[in-house]
């Protein structure tokens, strides 16, 4: 192969390492990989006949165009085009044709993924270092960055950490240091945040992490060692920065005053049961992307619900905000990105290859932290979180079928 046909692949692993590395390091970058990668994938499919995919591969393409159509589906019915709507969404179509190229290419690309991740997770520890010294009247001075809330912060802090951590191929003492080293960075600024759902994903990472590396039932000694430190300081490290964050959040839940009701916690039960009541209006195709903000202006109007939480622009829940603006076909496309990758992953979570078996074990852990840090916040409303969401499971995703398919070819 001439170094002219080397250099598409050589510039895929760039884009690879450098779409987690610069996501919560510098504003645009990643977005701008994503584009590069599209452009590469639509020029390579033009000129070169590719392989016919799998079934699950034609699958998983497939839902990732399920939700922009299913928002643009809700354009046409209301009459109502407000494009900027359309750019989150868009972001999981824009990462099909990547899948499809990603998948034929022959250049498993897994260790830049995992250093970019690393790099990615220090950059969060050196904002969350600045934004927590700095008075900062908005987020009181919880780890962020100056594009990102703190919510998304943590989640896409927390990925990056878990995806960094080393497997049985990293046979040099430094890598493994460096890497755990990374984790811990990662990790820490997700605390940082102090964001609640941290507590979920957490213990749930480090226990997949734990069990992904098992063999016949005996765990490695020094993954015990290093699993255990890790448990240690986090554990330690939520304990102290957490602690004020839950003592409000069970103060909120215990009180009945009518004061409650603007809590942080009270806030997000307004906005739920609201939700709610405007998807069982609209249940199909819902109100209309952009609109929810609308409906809590009216309930508010009507005092079904207090002024400060109708001025909330999405409902603190992801599958209710989906269902009440994008109505079951909005919510059933998303889930089925989320279910389809989730199997695609858990069924390689064993694989007798390691590098398989992280790559699985990064996609399980980044389709889970959406999930979970969805349960009380919406990261598909921004292109940014959305965009690093599709590109980061199609990238994973791939580079597990680009190593399949190598292992699969007779030697010899």
């Amino acid at each position: 192969m001439t170094q002219l046909e080397k250099l598409p692949l050589n510039l895929t692993r760039l884009l690879v390492f450098l779409a987690p590395a610069s996501v919560l390091a510098v504003k645009s970058v990643m977005q701008l990989c994503l584009v590069l990668l599209l452009g590469l994938a639509l020029v390579k499919l033009v000129k070169v006949r590719a392989q016919p995919l799998t079934v699950e591969e034609r699958l998983l393409a497939w839902s990732l165009v399920l939700y922009p159509a299913s928002v643009l589906l809700g354009f046409v019915w209301l009459g109502q085009f407000p494009w900027p709507e359309f750019d989150a969404p868009s972001r999981f179509m824009l990462v099909a044709p990547i899948l499809v190229f990603l998948t034929r290419v022959e250049a498993p690309s897994f260790i830049e993924y995992r250093w970019g991740c690393a790099l990615g997770a220090m950059a969060a520890a050196a904002w969350a270092l600045w934004t927590v010294n700095l008075p900062n009247a908005a987020h009181f001075n919880r780890a962020t960055n100056g594009f990102t809330n703190p919510i998304p912060f943590a989640c896409i802090a927390l990925i990056l950490a878990f995806s960094a951590l080393p497997d049985r191929s990293q046979k040099r003492l430094g890598e493994r240091v460096a890497l755990w080293i990374a984790m811990l960075a990662g990790a820490g600024a997700a605390v940082a945040s102090e964001s609640r759902a941290v507590l979920l994903v957490l213990p749930l990472a480090c226990v997949l992490y734990f069990f992904s590396y098992r063999q016949k039932g005996i765990m490695q000694r020094a993954h015990v060692v290093w699993v255990g430190i890790a448990a240690v300081v986090l554990a330690g490290s939520v304990a102290f920065v957490l602690k004020d964050r839950l003592r409000v959040t069970i103060q909120d839940l215990s009180s009945q005053s009518s004061a409650a009701a603007d809590s942080s916690i009270g806030t997000r039960f307004q906005i739920w049961s609201a939700s709610a009541r405007v998807f069982l209006d609209h249940p199909w195709l819902g109100v209309g992307r952009g609109n929810l903000p609308l409906e809590f202006k009216r309930m508010a109007d009507s005092q079904e619900m207090t002024q400060w939480a109708a001025g909330f622009k999405h409902s603190h829940n992801e599958m209710l905000f989906l269902l009440a603006e994008t109505g079951i076909a909005g919510a059933l496309a998303v889930l089925a990105v989320y279910v389809g990758f989730l199997v695609a992953f858990c069924k390689r979570f064993r694989a007798a290859d390691p590098r398989i078996r992280s790559t699985a074990y990064a996609g399980i852990v980044t389709i889970l932290s959406y999930i979970l840090f969805g349960l009380t916040d919406c990261l598909l409303t921004i292109s940014m979180q959305t965009a690093f969401f599709a590109l980061s499971i199609v990238l994973l995703y791939a580079t597990i079928r680009q190593r399949e398919r190598l292992a699969a070819r007779p030697h010899g």
